[in-house]
């Protein structure tokens, strides 16, 4: 394979992987021999040390944001600055004229993901969100179902039953909600809409169909790893979703991040049948209707829903998958994935222009944030940004380090937007 650069135009990019591959191990730890220690002491040391990669990926999305205090610092003056005794005489309260309170604005977003594994083992999770303590971290990240299509949580509803989508990880979520929010740390679960083989497969009147049948369509071969998805169109379909998204704030998660909430992506989409009422009513037109329906649910739950969107699909280069309309037109809760290794090495269109985008974490998110702009106002921003080193064949990679971290954080900041999410599909972030 050749190792030069090579740019892609109109949203052909050459990618290294996606963000939903398959977890990377974290390393191994050396323990240190002990000596004279009793056998009891012994099976407690190791005991403490197979939580090992729990702490260094936590310890690692900690020292990942270390430097938060430094690219803004107001979010630890206000704190200092309010509990700072006045040295100006106190008027008298009689004499101070009564001033409404502001409304209050929500809270920075500052979150980190962490795979299932950590979660589904509630000591590991103990041990490890200790790590995060004094971090700027306030959210966790965590799969509600995602695009195998299983539910990560104990869920009640007869069409999870029905679906037989129940993970064997399932976790308590009350529960995992709890433990967060001793610590501070919003709960925020991760649910991957319409991609969705489990339930499609089970769910008749959920799916989509291959033409005018009753079968299942796939979006690729069988051979080649086909998967079924679930029909925007479809009530039943609606259903499940708003099942999943009442269960999951109902039980304490705060904010929902909506994935993969698009008409199907793959082969052989001609042959994809949506139903009748595909003929009569727009798809971007069901997609806004399907989404208010769910925020709907979350807010009835005191819960924050937002969109997650790919950067080609905020440049408009995914239109067709979202009815010829940019997704950012149907919902004003946004993510936007600003991952420098999603573009490969190289990127062209008429609006942006990225050379070697992974070497350049600070000017690749400020140049594209710069592009999309005009695009976001009025909306509520957040920015997902990696915390991963790039894998694949690309001609211009390195390895991410802290700095690399720091560098997309600045050029949000520099942005004007405060929130982010940092994301390593399996949950392992640099520590140095």
């Amino acid at each position: 394979m050749s190792r030069n650069p090579k740019k892609s135009k109109f949203g052909k990019v050459r990618r290294f992987s996606y963000m939903y591959d398959s977890p990377r191990s974290t390393s191994s730890i050396v323990l240190r021999t002990l000596l004279s220690i009793t056998m009891v002491f012994v099976l407690a040391f190791i005991g403490w040390n197979a939580y090992g990669p729990i702490r260094d990926y936590f310890s690692g999305a900690l020292a990942a944001v270390s430097h938060l205090k430094e690219i803004n610092p107001a979010s630890s003056s206000v704190s200092a600055s309010a509990s700072s005794p006045s040295n100006a005489e106190e008027t008298p309260a009689s004499s101070q004229p009564e001033v409404p309170p502001e409304p209050e604005k929500p809270a920075e977003l500052r979150a980190a993901y962490i795979p299932i594994a950590v979660l589904s083992n509630f000591d590991a999770l103990d041990t490890a969100l200790a790590q995060l303590e004094g971090s700027e971290i306030n959210a966790v990240l965590f799969d509600l179902k995602d695009a195998s299509g299983a539910v990560y949580y104990q869920s009640s509803s007869d069409l999870v039953a029905q679906a037989q989508s129940q993970s064997a990880q399932a976790v308590d979520l009350r529960e995992i909600c709890r433990l967060l929010e001793e610590r501070g740390l919003t709960p925020m679960g991760r649910l991957c809409a319409f991609a969705d083989p489990q339930a499609s497969a089970r769910l008749s009147d959920a799916t989509v169909k291959y033409m005018n049948t009753n079968m299942q369509w796939l979006d690729n071969s069988v051979e080649n790893g086909g998967k079924g998805w679930l029909n925007p169109y479809s009530s039943q379909a609606l259903e499940y979703l708003r099942t999943l998204v009442t269960e999951a704030a109902s039980q304490g998660v705060k904010r929902i991040l909506l994935e993969q909430y698009s008409f199907p992506t793959g082969v052989g989409l001609d042959f994809a049948n949506f139903g009748p009422q595909a003929e009569t009513v727009s798809r971007d037109s069901i997609l806004s209707s399907c989404i208010n329906t769910l925020e709907q649910a979350a807010l009835e739950n005191d819960c924050q829903l937002s969109l997650y969107v790919s950067a080609l699909g905020a440049l408009g280069q995914q239109n067709q998958f979202y009815g010829e309309k940019n997704p950012l037109t149907f919902f004003d809760d946004v993510v936007i994935d600003v991952s420098p290794a999603q573009f490969g090495d190289g990127y062209t269109s008429e609006t942006l222009n990225l050379e070697q985008p992974v070497l350049q974490p600070y000017g690749t998110v400020k140049t594209l944030w710069g592009v999309l702009d005009s695009s976001l106002s009025g909306k509520e921003m957040t920015g997902m940004i990696q915390g991963y080193t790039a894998t694949g064949a690309l001609a211009n990679n390195k390895v991410y380090h802290q700095e690399d971290i720091a560098a997309q954080i600045r050029a949000l900041n520099d942005c004007g937007i405060q929130n982010f999410i940092l994301y390593s599909p399996g949950g392992s972030y640099p520590t140095d």
